[in-house]
């Protein structure tokens, strides 16, 4: 005998509801395993309780296309692809972004300073501000990390004042603008250049005072100031830097400062090479 024919026992109503339920589910499910399953991807399967349990299925149908399970598959993975690749476009684009913005902030700096500066040999045509980096510039040395290091622009024929965008250029060892006709004063941005070694504003127009700040120089090796219109007193901060870093040469001469510098030994031992400054001072 089938499990069709098979009689169902009863004992109460809510029983045989039960009972007529179970066998619903139970016709549903043979139905979806030959005839609507094959459309629907369901496949159905039932004790001999009568208890009828329907799970999805991923089918093929007649004509070659793939039961609504695993589209819906691929459509996910498709869609993980695509917010994998965002996520990576984001981050590539973020990283690049860092690096323009460090790169940038020197470009910056030097072409704010080209901006103020006359230029009638355009010695700094090669300053180009759209450039990733100012590496490639003439008269520009950079470091094996692409940053500046040196600014050779000795006897260029530039007139204009110094900015105090130059002072953040943090690894900047060597500047060197003598015998040129920069004027105005020194900006007090440039004792920020706590890398400093040389520093050649010799044979300018500037004028003023000499900032307090070029005693924060620990490393200077060479201060030259000499042939401008400087005025004041020599900051007793200079005179310290003699004695506690390592300043080997100083010239202050051929200005209208007041004091005198003295020769001391500094912290290496050995005494300053070169100090030079008006006879009157």
């Amino acid at each position: 005998m089938g499990l069709d024919a098979m009689p169902i026992p009863v004992k109460d109503q809510n029983l045989r509801r039960k009972s007529e339920r179970h066998e619903r589910n139970r016709r549903f499910a043979a139905d979806a395993n030959f005839g609507n399953g094959m459309r629907r991807g369901v496949m159905g399967s039932c004790s001999r309780t009568g208890y009828c349990v329907m799970k999805p299925v991923a089918v093929e149908l007649p004509n070659g296309e793939l039961g609504w399970p695993i589209r819906r598959f691929l459509t996910l993975v498709k869609l993980v692809k695509v917010l994998q690749m965002k996520s990576f476009l984001v981050i590539l684009l973020f990283l690049i972004a860092i690096a323009t913005v460090e790169s940038n902030s020197e470009v910056d700096a030097l072409n704010a300073w080209k901006n103020k500066l006359t230029d009638p040999n355009n010695v700094l045509q090669s300053w180009d501000p759209t450039l990733f980096t100012p590496c490639t510039w003439f008269h520009v040395t950079c470091n094996s990390n692409d940053s500046v290091t040196r600014l050779d622009l000795g006897n260029a024929g530039l007139s204009g004042p110094l900015v105090p965008e130059l002072g953040t250029l943090a690894n900047l060892q060597y500047l060197q603008v003598g015998d040129n006709k920069i004027s105005g004063v020194i900006p007090s941005a440039l004792g920020n250049l706590t890398k400093l070694v040389s520093l050649g504003l010799d044979q300018n127009q500037l004028s003023g005072s000499i900032p307090e700040t070029l005693g924060n120089l620990r490393v200077l090796r060479f201060l030259m100031l000499n042939s401008n219109k400087l005025s004041g007193r020599i900051p007793n901060i200079v005179n310290e830097l003699i004695q506690w870093g390592n300043l080997q040469i100083m010239n202050v001469s051929d200005n209208q400062l007041a004091g005198t510098v003295h020769h001391h030994t500094n912290k290496t031992g050995f005494a300053i090479t070169t100090i030079i400054q008006d006879a009157k001072a």
